[in-house]
């Protein structure tokens, strides 16, 4: 504990605290902070039972960190307009400082941060808890803030992940996961002259990157789809697709057979435009969805009309992996 102030000069002191702070799992330990960013998880040494305060602004906290740090055992509120960052540990000590719990502050980042490291009693904690006014987590809730960050990331170049991309069995695992929608396709796909223009017209991007025809009311704005391409019987390939913008348009040959006008889910850029999808994908991935889309009561699962992964489909894909 320490007995007088003692500075925290730069970004690297402020994490060294923290870490000495928080190293021991037996007492109390709170973070109020503005934001959370990805590999959030790597500054709190035994993050089971740590206090976590902190706000659901859309570019400023992560949804995806949110996530694992609530799986790490993290108890984690909101607390709208915070923008204090305080790392308090009972008995030994506080640390008040310009530093949010992220890569960027107190990582690989650029940002210079400052703090003051004092005594525990020098602040009433539950005092300024109280005024935060914190509330729980909702599984609603964090699907909100999701759509929101991805809306935020949406058109910016995405910086280089520092930290290891979530994997399907760390997203299954999760308390709230990330949602996410399947789409099936057995050859390429000519986008409509129509989606070009709206492409165009909306985003200043005369070629879309990718599109999907599908029924209406499948998909919708915001939507990450897992594109699976079949030939035959077997996955081929899998690709996510994120939707910017869906819109009828008519079909000569679906209107020659009087059906409905389909549908087209189209993304306007590349993959670096856009927040990370709810996992990444693999060989050993691939090969999951390979063998179990084959199993006689899943084979209904590649209609194309299926966009909802079933959790029969989920824990099959999981046990696979695990196999």
């Amino acid at each position: 504990m320490p007995h007088r102030i003692r500075p925290l000069y730069t970004s690297g002191e402020v994490r060294a605290a923290i870490t000495r702070l928080f190293s021991d799992p037996k007492g109390r330990r709170v973070a109020l902070v503005a934001f959370v960013g990805e590999g959030a998880g790597a500054f709190l040494p035994h993050p089971d039972g740590i206090e976590l305060v902190c706000w659901p602004q859309p570019g400023g906290t992560n949804p995806s960190a949110i996530r694992n740090l609530i799986a790490a055992g993290v108890e984690v509120r909101f607390a709208d307009r915070l923008h204090m960052k305080i790392y308090w540990a009972a008995g030994k000590g506080v640390i008040v400082t310009s530093a949010n719990l992220s890569i960027n502050a107190l990582g690989s980042g650029d940002l210079r941060e400052v703090g003051v490291l004092l005594p525990a009693s020098t602040i009433k904690i539950d005092r300024i808890i109280s005024t935060a006014r914190p509330r729980p987590v909702t599984e609603a809730e964090l699907n909100r803030l999701e759509k929101a960050h991805k809306r935020f990331h949406t058109g910016r170049t995405r910086p280089p992940d520092r930290s290891r991309a979530v994997s399907f069995r760390e997203w299954h695992d999760l308390p709230y996961r990330p949602k996410w929608k399947l789409g099936f396709w057995v050859r390429e796909y000519d986008i409509s002259n129509k989606a070009q223009h709206l492409s165009m017209d909306r985003y200043g991007v005369r070629h879309p990157n990718g599109a999907l025809e599908c029924d209406p009311h499948k998909y919708s704005v915001d939507d990450w789809i897992l594109c699976i391409r079949t030939r035959g019987n077997s996955v081929t390939r899998l690709e996510w697709m994120y939707t910017d913008f869906v819109l009828k348009f008519q079909s000569a040959k679906r209107a020659a057979k009087g059906g409905r006008s389909p549908c087209e889910a189209v993304q306007v850029r590349t993959a670096k435009h856009y927040p990370a999808p709810p996992f990444a994908l693999s060989p050993d991935l691939k090969s999951a969805f390979d063998t179990v889309l084959k199993a006689p009561r899943l084979i209904g699962l590649t209609d194309s009309k299926v966009t909802q992964p079933s959790a029969t489909l989920i824990r099959s894909i999981y046990a696979e992996l695990n196999s």
